[in-house]
């Protein structure tokens, strides 16, 4: 049994036209509950210093997103049932299809193993030694379907293992419609975004005066940061882009994902300016974790500098899974590696940890941008997390550095592929089978042929693949 700390938010979509308000552009209320809590009367619960100061400044910033009403439950008001009734009876009768909804928790948090699940809680001021007295992360979705009725709804959860929320990809409409905005805007969105995976602790103090992720969460938005493309809006899309590295470091990586009921929507934050950015990742100092009252155990750091060489080459050889703790011991001694923080990414994206790849892949580029095979995998790991965009991007500098790479032109053509864009896929595939003579690349080569409608010549060009 894990004892930890939690910070949940629920968030809605936010959007507007850069000279109107928002809610005259896409949705008619938009509504918010905003709850924090540091001082907890039960000794389990030790105390915050920003789960308070975190909630009053979502508020603030939900203000100048022109939020109709917001519910604040701070310390003492976010009891259990207070926090309930606020989602339930306060916010649920009233809703419509044209509103949206965001509810913020900082606070503490409990996770346990029940039925041979792990089970994730947010406790509540009221919350003492035992899990009946929590909010769990079911009864959060069970709230979601009570406020149904509103549009757009997002979790963010800034917490100690808060990912158990966030446990698949959603679904992300392709940026290059027409009227992007109005589609997106349209669709019904339940969202989630963590501050950390499910097996992650996160920090309480963060650089800017606020938990290390709302630190970042607030610099994407209210600074309009993650607003990549300069127009003004920020999608959910470009958010998650942005906090994967700017808020991750080696104790957590956010994690992003949909609830039930998700239909491809996302959320559009009016940005004050569209600002685009290099983003780079800082470590933060050592600082208290949100509610961890069993810390976790560190490996020994005079292990970790003869670690680092034996983890590189454990990953030179594919040995991926006996490299990772190797790397991982080092890199805590040698943060500035750039070749151990692209052989983490390699090694992480080969396990499925894409977005923990994607943080330390953007950690070896800012280490060094001269490696055409860091942006190839940062690809990669961007198109597994569907930042599609993203990838494209670091195909377009991977080609700057290298055009004779088959494996630049195996990303691209998977790109295209996934965009519907079947011609240009089977260019790219074409062009790395041509400097690579490999078998499957032809067969995907053969299969773009096929979907964009040439299924004669597919054919012809899979009964040579093998030759």
């Amino acid at each position: 049994m894990k004892r930890t700390a939690i910070g949940a938010t629920l968030a809605a979509c936010m959007c507007a036209a850069p000279l109107a308000r928002a809610a005259d552009q896409f949705f008619e209320h938009s509504y918010a509950v905003v709850i924090g809590i540091d001082n907890y009367p039960s000794p389990m619960w030790p105390k915050l210093k920003y789960g308070v100061k975190d909630a009053q400044a979502i508020a603030a910033y939900l203000r100048t997103q022109d939020y109709d009403d917001i519910i604040a439950l701070y310390d003492r008001q976010a009891t259990k049932q207070a926090i309930l009734e606020a989602m339930q009876n306060r916010l649920a009768p009233k809703l419509k299809s044209k509103d949206r909804v965001l509810v913020f928790f900082a606070g503490h948090g409990y996770t346990e193993t029940l039925g041979g699940k792990d089970r994730g809680y947010i406790v509540p001021y009221d919350g003492d030694t035992r899990s009946a007295g929590y909010i769990s992360t079911d009864e959060l979705e069970t709230q979601s379907s009570y406020m149904g009725n509103a549009r757009h709804q997002l979790f963010v959860m800034d917490s100690c293992y808060g990912g158990l929320l966030a446990v698949t990809r959603a679904s992300l409409v392709n940026p290059n419609i027409p009227d992007y905005l109005n589609e997106i805007s349209g669709r019904v969105a339940r969202l989630v975004i963590t501050a950390g995976g499910k097996d992650q602790q996160v920090l309480d103090g963060g650089p800017k005066g606020h938990s290390y992720f709302v630190d970042y969460f607030l610099e994407a938005l209210a600074e309009g940061k993650a607003d990549t493309n300069g127009d003004g809006y920020i999608t959910f899309s470009e958010l998650s882009s942005y906090l994967t590295p700017r808020a991750s470091n080696r104790q957590q990586t956010p994690s992003f994902g949909p609830l039930a009921g998700h239909q491809a929507g996302e959320y559009l934050f009016r940005s004050p300016r569209g600002v685009l950015t290099s983003v780079s990742r800082v470590e933060p100092s050592s600082g208290a974790v949100r509610g961890a009252v069993e810390p976790p155990v560190r490996a020994a750091l005079t292990q970790a500098t003869p670690d680092l060489p034996r983890g590189i080459e454990l990953a030179r050889a594919g040995k991926c899974a006996e490299a990772l703790p190797y790397l991982k011991r080092g890199i805590d001694v040698e943060p500035e590696n750039a070749p151990a923080q692209f052989y983490l990414g390699h090694c992480q994206y080969s396990t499925g940890e894409y977005q923990a790849a994607y943080a330390a892949l953007t950690e070896a580029i800012r280490l060094d941008q001269s490696r055409q095979e860091y942006f190839v995998d940062r690809a990669r790991a961007a198109f597994e997390l569907g930042q599609y965009r993203v990838a494209s991007r670091d195909v377009d500098q991977a080609l700057k550095l290298n055009n004779r790479e088959p494996a630049v032109y195996d990303v691209r053509g998977d790109i295209f592929m996934k965009s519907g864009e079947y011609g240009e896929a089977a260019n790219a595939y074409k062009y790395a089978f041509d400097l690579a003579r490999d078998s499957k690349m032809c067969n995907k080569y053969a299969d773009a042929i096929a979907r964009n409608g040439n299924r004669e010549l597919a054919d012809d060009v899979r009964r040579n693949c093998g030759r």
